[in-house]
């Protein structure tokens, strides 16, 4: 199975802390984020890893040239876009099967994000499986919509969580082509991954499915930044 990494935000919020390295090469435990990711992605099996990079971004571009050049599995594309559903859509162009997204910033537990994985690849292409969490710690989450039987029917930001209760997007996806030619037939555009994972949730043609991380969190700040790495002080 393929993974993806989107990593194309600036990271302004921990820039304006003090920060001086892009977001994607934000050390969590004298590592790179980015880094950590690729090896966790690998580590979960993966035929490929396509990264959406910001070619701005000169130190994580620096660092990602040297990995791809050692690994073949690595996949660099540089990608410049409007919104975060563009970065999606150029990262996993090509890629007909399954597929696992993640942003940069989610920190997940390897172990969960690998039996995310072998659940996605037991499902038909019309179906996907979202990273849903309930430690929910970020100022403007994604909220869904989950029912009894684990469907998610729909997701709303900026807003109260839905009747199900308080529990949200991680920042990783499990999906397919199929889904993103779903997204692209659609008669109303996606303008961000947030609103993407909303049209496909109300797609009648689409199902997905919830997937519980027992813990997740995503590195905006500096103190996400040190619940990120008590976190993995304790993995």
């Amino acid at each position: 199975m393929k993974f993806v990494i989107l990593a194309g935000g600036k990271g302004s919020r921990m820039q304006a802390e003090g920060a001086s390295w892009s977001k994607p090469m934000t050390p969590l435990k004298g590592r790179p984020m980015i880094g950590r990711l690729i090896d966790q992605m690998l580590d979960c099996g993966a035929s490929a890893v396509h990264i959406a990079a910001n070619p701005a971004m000169d130190d994580m571009m620096e660092y990602l040239t040297a990995r791809a050049s050692a690994d073949n599995r690595i996949v660099v594309r540089p990608i410049v876009t409007d919104n975060s559903y563009e970065s999606l859509r150029e990262a996993t162009r090509g890629i007909e099967g399954k597929f696992i997204a993640s942003t940069v910033d989610a920190i997940v537990d390897t172990n969960e994000l690998r039996d995310m994985a072998n659940r996605l690849s037991g499902i038909p292409d019309n179906h996907g499986i979202m990273g849903l969490m309930r430690n929910i710690h970020d100022e403007t989450p994604l909220w869904a919509c989950v029912q009894p039987s684990g469907e998610i029917t729909d997701y709303s930001w900026g807003k109260e969580p839905f009747k199900c209760g308080e529990i949200a997007s991680a920042g990783v996806y499990g999906l397919s082509g199929e889904a993103m030619k779903r997204l692209a037939a659609s008669d109303i555009y996606p303008t961000s991954l947030s609103h993407s994972q909303q049209l496909l949730a109300r797609d009648p043609l689409y199902s997905l499915y919830s997937f519980y991380f027992s813990e997740a969190y995503d590195v905006d700040n500096m103190t996400d930044r040190a619940m990120a790495e008590d976190f993995l002080n304790r993995r």
